[in-house]
């Protein structure tokens, strides 16, 4: 899909935009040439393109989607996109030990699976 079309965005991307947009303090007739969101005229202070309400509080977000606009599963799955986020930004892990902990991983998965593909005194 080319950008622009629905469909067309990652959660990450409609996040940070929203984030930006938040942020500046706009709630509508942003100009979607300078690279913020769309706000439908007749749309609710906040409303996105007619669909989607962020209500911004002191220390929280309260996001309002239409569920006849957005299936369930892809609100799941960027709810899941959100608390992977939120623990990642806590992680004290490094690249290096994610490195360590991704091998070990598979060559554990492997030392169990290998059976699977490979028939036993062929390897």
């Amino acid at each position: 899909m080319q950008a622009g079309k629905r469909g067309a965005f990652s959660w990450p991307e409609v996040a940070g935009a929203e984030e930006a947009r938040l942020a500046t303090g706009k709630h509508g007739g942003e100009n979607p040439a300078s690279g913020e969101l769309p706000v439908d005229a007749g749309a609710r202070p906040g409303m996105v393109s007619g669909m989607i309400l962020v209500e911004a509080a002191e220390s929280s977000l309260r996001v309002t989607i239409p569920t006849d606009e957005v299936p369930p599963e892809r609100v799941s799955a960027f709810v899941d996109w959100l608390r992977l986020e939120a623990l990642a930004r806590r992680s004290r892990l490094t690249e290096e030990e994610a490195g360590q902990m991704a091998e070990a991983a598979k060559a554990s998965w492997w030392a169990a699976n290998k059976d699977r593909f490979i028939p036993p005194g062929e390897a």
